[in-house]
């Protein structure tokens, strides 16, 4: 889901065989997101991280472009497979079951120190492996690897998601938003 026009890249072969964007033509945006979900199957589809493969935009308003691409992206979401929306919202549901789990056991587990240094060890096991994949792919993409801060980003995903879905809505069931 992390793809875009700028990004992405499909074979001739591919592309025509499965008729192109010509179920997309009346789209101002989106179309490369909607071809991308009907066609990818996991033995079609390739994520190259090499830096031949990387490609750099350099933008004036980089706040502007993201509110862009999240107001296009809410737009054309219900045209897409809901299974990664699914898996991603799991995901997030996750993290918050851990966060009130870890504040409740801590809570009850108070005065003795015991319980909070078990879920501090829990969270390790579950924050470590998550950081060194970041920190890979951050190395790669020439990013800072913030990883410090990917946790409070998870768990704010959702209300990120939630305030661009309630600023789009209406224009979200318009099938032919524009900007």
């Amino acid at each position: 889901m992390g793809a875009d026009s700028a990004n992405l890249a499909y074979r001739k072969d591919l592309f025509f065989d499965n008729k192109g964007f010509c179920e997309t033509l009346n789209l101002n945006y989106g179309d490369d997101d909607i071809f991308i979900s009907e066609i990818a199957r996991d033995h079609i589809v390739t994520v190259d991280l090499t830096p031949d493969s990387i490609v750099t935009l350099h933008e004036d308003t980089p706040a502007r472009i993201y509110d862009l691409e999240r107001s296009s992206r809410s737009f054309t979401q219900s045209k897409l497979r809901r299974i990664p929306f699914i898996l991603s919202g799991f995901q997030d549901l996750l993290w918050w079951i851990w966060l009130i789990a870890s504040v409740a056991g801590i809570i009850c587990t108070l005065p003795s120190l015991m319980g909070a240094v078990c879920i501090l060890l829990i969270a390790a096991v579950l924050i470590i492996p998550v950081s060194v994949k970041w920190r890979k792919a951050a190395r790669v993409l020439s990013l800072p690897a913030h990883t410090s801060i990917l946790t409070f980003l998870s768990l704010a995903n959702p209300i990120i998601s939630l305030r661009y879905k309630m600023q789009f809505g209406k224009k979200a069931r318009n099938y032919t938003w524009q900007n």
